[in-house]
C-alpha cells in the first residue's frame, strides 16, 4: 500500500541590481529551505541565465529563501523568502546590491622574539558578519598572500568578525587578534562596514597564543562523580576584546583524576 504521489512545483524569477533595475547574468544561486532557526542548504552549479532568470523544479511545499552565493563578482549575498502551498510560484525578484569588501595586511605581533618562522601564507583569513544569516555556510575566507597582504570580497553590512585558520595539519597553534588598526587608528568596538563599503589600509595584528592553565576539578564531599560527568568552559571576561575571533579551545577536557591542560 503506498500514499498518493507526493505534489511537487516550479519556482522562477530574476536577479536585477538594486541600483539600476537591470537583470544580472551568471549569477550563482542556491536554494534554503527552513526558518531563522535552522535548516539546510543546497548550492549546485546553479547560475542565472542571459536574462538573469533562475528556475527550480520539484520544489516540494514548504517554506523556502533563495538566495545569491557571493563571487568575485561584486555583488552581496542578497536573498528572497517565499513559500509554497499547492501551486508554482513565480515573479520572484532578487534586488543584489554592490558588496563590501576589505583589504590589508597581516601581521604578526612577537615573532623575532619567540623565534617562530611565520608564513603568512599558510594561513587562511575569514571574515562574517555579526547578526547575519547566511545560508551557504556562513562567512569569506580568503589565503594570506606571502607577502601578508589580504582582500576579501562579498560581504554585506554591519559589524565584522575575524578569524585565522593554518592550512597546516600539523600546525594547530592558537592564534588571537590583539589589534585592528584602520589607516593607523585601533578600531576598539569593532570594524563596521556600510553597503557596499570598500575598505583598504587595514592592518591585523595577530599572535601565537603560547600561555597554558593547568588545573584540577575537586568535588567537596562526593569524590566518587566520574570526570565524564563534568564539563568545564573557559570565558574571557575581557569585553573590550569580545568581538575578536580566537581559535583555542574554550572547552578542554578533563582526565580520569579530573585534571585539564587549557592551551592557547
Amino acid at each position: 500500500v503506498v500514499g498518493r504521489p507526493v505534489s511537487t512545483f516550479k519556482i522562477s524569477g530574476r536577479v536585477v541590481d538594486a541600483e539600476t533595475g537591470k537583470p544580472l547574468s551568471n549569477i550563482k544561486y542556491g536554494i534554503y529551505q527552513g526558518t531563522e532557526h535552522g535548516g539546510s542548504s543546497t548550492v549546485g552549479r546553479n547560475y542565472t541565465n542571459a536574462n538573469g532568470e533562475f528556475r527550480l523544479e520539484n520544489v516540494l511545499p514548504g517554506k523556502y529563501v533563495v538566495f545569491i552565493v557571493p563571487e568575485d563578482n561584486g555583488i552581496r549575498g542578497d536573498s528572497v523568502p517565499f513559500e509554497v502551498v499547492d501551486h508554482d510560484v513565480g515573479d520572484l525578484v532578487i534586488n543584489a546590491g554592490k558588496a563590501a569588501s576589505l583589504s590589508g595586511v597581516v601581521v604578526f605581533e612577537g615573532a623575532e622574539e619567540s623565534g617562530t618562522k611565520i608564513k603568512p601564507n599558510d594561513l587562511f583569513i575569514n571574515a562574517w558578519m555579526e547578526n547575519t544569516q547566511y545560508f551557504f555556510g556562513g562567512n569569506s575566507s580568503r589565503t594570506v598572500s606571502p607577502d601578508g597582504s589580504f582582500r576579501i570580497e562579498g560581504l554585506q553590512k554591519g559589524r565584522v568578525r575575524f578569524g585565522f585558520a593554518s592550512r597546516s595539519q600539523n600546525d594547530r597553534k592558537p592564534l588571537a587578534i590583539m589589534r585592528v588598526e584602520r589607516d593607523g587608528v585601533a578600531q576598539t568596538d569593532g570594524l563596521t562596514l556600510k553597503d557596499g563599503e570598500q575598505v583598504t589600509g587595514l592592518r591585523l595584528v595577530v599572535k601565537y597564543l603560547t600561555g597554558a592553565i593547568h588545573g584540577e576539578i575537586r568535588v567537596e564531599g562526593d569524590e566518587e562523580i566520574p570526570s565524564s560527568r563534568l564539563s568545564m568552559w573557559l570565558t574571557p571576561l575581557d569585553s573590550n576584546r569580545s568581538w575578536y575571533s580566537t581559535s583555542g579551545d574554550p572547552s578542554p577536557r578533563l582526565d580520569s583524576r579530573k585534571r585539564f591542560v587549557v592551551e592557547g
